[in-house]
């Protein structure tokens, strides 16, 4: 069958705001495309259609007729497979996939777009921008008329970089603001909001849509408020907004960041939506970066109203705050440090948090907390040092890079705990297996192990952790190595061998003459293996293999000293 060059554009107008994959077919023709017909354009028409050098396969009318092909086949398993197969295929492919998938027919389109447009997690601005565009469109203006795609998303992040000091991607992340406190209204089935960790400029009108339009679902906010002179707010504003807001009966989990003083308008906005779910509420976050004390968002009468809150938090200056510490019930805290805060600081009374289990603060926190009282063991099982955080295709840590001598320091008070140290993430320069090693036996009965390198780690490092660290932790079934170092400046980039997966592979076999209790694995943060019932290890993500060779580290990558070191 052959295509002409219109109804080779209409296949292509199935491409929309998603990314397709790079080694796609309609990629090779549409590239084609565009070089056969730039000399038409320069010229008025009159030059010769260039001739194209591709390869006897990648002929844009044999790749176009194998992808015709390709949708009749799938058209007809669409007619006959039944709809609860089709949508559990839906659920299981990737994106670029997904959209591909619903593109093919109807009765596919109307099974795979809920689910292409249900998580949406964007990195850059020209994504988030194309489709936060589309989902601000009117129904009666899409394609199919009366379908709202706002309705299908679920989870909404930004996770662009956007800096205060380039004026150009404020302009463009104010009108990402604009765009999504237009379409989050319609976005009843919302369960979860992340602005992104540099905020909007706009958020104060992310924020008022998000409260006086009903969200029955919505089970998490994260906000991050950037200083808008525009701002103002009068009294009759908010008591405007306390008399219209909705009910949300699921927020539990309220995150906020502040990169300057809160303007009048935030200010009521969030007094408002503390103390509405001020009795809900089970994990919640206030950094601010101004002097502002964190109870002073609450009424009086909710300072000791959070009866069901188990993770809070804070500024290293709020931490000595009555409020806080007469919250006995607090299982989780995490501490921020001040720029001020000093090397050596001052225990903790054995009265404040009795009961935490979970301590997420830096190295030097941990002596405030862990010491040598037999009145004040607190039972801490889990322990995140420096910020280190591991999610898909991302992370966070700490600006300072630790030293290796900073982390046995933090390491030697574990003993001091009423319970042995089961789950451990800290974040260090390099993969040193020496100083690994030494550093475990400060907490045999380890679980699970997180770590955060920002040196690629050597070949040799890696296949020493069988024998050297992962043999003396006979109840560790977690092991994740995260390229979270990497992914904060570009989201592309990655470890030398984080696709290689037959490299990979080589190191789970190796890991496996040493330790069985390996059930899941990763060596980037892209995707992770996890051991199946059949003893084999399967990928998380259909993975693109990629084989880079190893980088010409420093020698002393895998030494046990790093004195030169520079924690800057």
């Amino acid at each position: 069958m052959m295509f002409s060059r219109d109804q080779y554009r209409q296949l292509l107008e199935h491409k929309r705001w998603h990314k397709l994959d790079s080694n796609c077919d309609c990629h090779v023709a549409d590239s084609w495309l565009q070089d056969c017909e730039r000399p038409r354009r320069q010229d008025g028409g009159l030059a010769a259609k260039k001739k194209s050098y591709l390869p006897s396969h990648h002929h844009p009318i044999l790749i176009l007729e194998r992808v015709h092909a390709q949708r009749q086949h799938v058209r007809g398993l669409a007619g006959t497979l039944p709809v609860e197969l089709l949508a559990f295929i839906s659920s299981l492919v990737r994106k670029a996939d997904l959209a591909a998938l619903a593109s093919t027919s109807r009765r596919l389109n109307l099974i795979a777009t809920p689910y292409l447009y249900a998580d949406l997690d964007f990195f850059t601005y020209r994504s988030a921008l194309a489709c936060l565009s589309t989902l601000d469109s009117s129904p009666a203006t899409l394609a199919w008329p009366g379908r709202d795609l706002a309705d299908y998303v679920q989870s909404l992040r930004l996770r662009i970089t956007c800096f205060q000091y380039n004026p150009v991607m404020m302009d463009e992340f104010e009108q990402l603001g604009r765009l999504l406190s237009v379409s989050v209204p319609r976005m009843v089935n919302l369960r979860e909001l992340d602005c992104g960790p540099r905020g909007l400029k706009s958020v104060s009108q992310v924020l008022r849509a998000l409260l006086t339009s009903p969200h029955p679902r919505l089970e998490s906010i994260q906000l991050c408020f950037l200083p808008d002179s525009r701002s103002s707010a009068s009294e009759a504003t908010s008591l405007d907004l306390a008399t219209h807001m909705c009910d949300l009966p699921r927020l539990q989990t309220i995150t906020l960041f502040t990169l300057s003083r809160l303007s009048l308008q935030d200010f009521a906005y969030l007094r408002i939506l503390l103390n509405k779910s001020a009795s809900q509420l089970r994990r919640l976050t206030v950094v601010t970066s101004t002097a502002m004390d964190f109870f002073e968002l609450f009424d009086e009468r909710q300072n000791s109203s959070l009866p069901l809150l188990e993770h809070l938090e804070i500024r290293d200056r709020d931490l000595d705050n009555p409020s806080c510490t007469a919250m006995t019930h607090i299982r989780s805290l995490a501490i921020r440090d001040d720029f001020d805060t000093p090397e050596e600081l001052e225990t903790l009374p054995s009265t404040a948090y009795p009961a935490l289990e979970e301590l997420l603060c830096s190295h030097s926190q941990v002596p405030r907390f862990l010491f040598p009282d037999s009145a004040s063991l607190r039972p801490i099982h889990t322990i995140g040092l420096d910020y280190t955080k591991y999610e898909r295709n991302g992370g966070e840590t700490t600006e300072a890079i630790p030293r290796w001598e900073h982390i046995h320091f933090a390491f030697e008070h574990f003993r001091f705990s009423a319970v042995p140290i089961r789950h451990l993430r800290f974040y260090v320069k390099r993969l040193l297996i020496d100083e690994l090693q030494a550093a475990m036996s400060e907490c045999p009965f380890l679980e699970s192990l997180t770590m955060v390198v920002w040196q690629e780690p050597n070949r040799a490092a890696l296949f020493a952790l069988g024998e050297r660290v992962f043999a003396r932790l006979p109840r560790l079934h977690t092991f994740l190595l995260g390229d979270v170092v990497k992914k904060q400046y570009d989201h592309r980039d990655h470890f030398w061998f984080a696709r290689d997966v037959d490299m990979q592979r080589a190191l789970l076999a190796e890991f496996e003459r040493h330790t069985s209790a390996l059930r899941r694995v990763a060596f980037t943060t892209e995707f992770e293996w996890e051991k199946g019932a059949d003893g084999r290890w399967y990928t998380t993500e259909v993975v693109d293999a990629e084989v880079r060779e190893e980088p010409d580290l420093d020698d002393e990558a895998d030494t046990s000293s790093d004195s030169d070191m520079d924690s800057d």
